[in-house]
């Protein structure tokens, strides 16, 4: 009959978003709605992580020394953030594990 019900609900009422997209080399949302891993063009050593709302919940570094470029950034199904670069190396942290 062409009628159905629809429901507005609101997760975030205070989105805190500051991280403009454009300037960033890499952007990798978790699945279903974790925390994104944000790693800017200015300084691509560092990953930070946000909640869905946008605020920052973690900051990670690649160690230094000579570790290649970042070629590929995503998410385990346990939330475990994965770094690979160009020489080949592979970091993994737990940013929201709770100690």
């Amino acid at each position: 009959d062409g009628k159905g019900y629809l429901r507005h609900h609101t997760a975030y009422s205070d989105m805190q978003w500051s991280v403009a997209v454009a300037d960033t080399l890499f952007v990798a949302p978790a699945p279903f709605g974790g925390p994104v891993a944000v790693i800017d063009d200015a300084d691509p050593r560092v990953v930070d992580v946000y909640n869905a709302a946008g605020v920052k919940v973690h900051t990670a570094e690649l160690p230094s020394g000579d570790v290649g470029r970042i070629v590929a950034v995503g998410w385990s199904c346990e939330e475990t953030l994965t770094v690979l670069t160009s020489k080949p190396a592979c970091f993994l942290w737990l940013p929201l594990r709770k100690e």
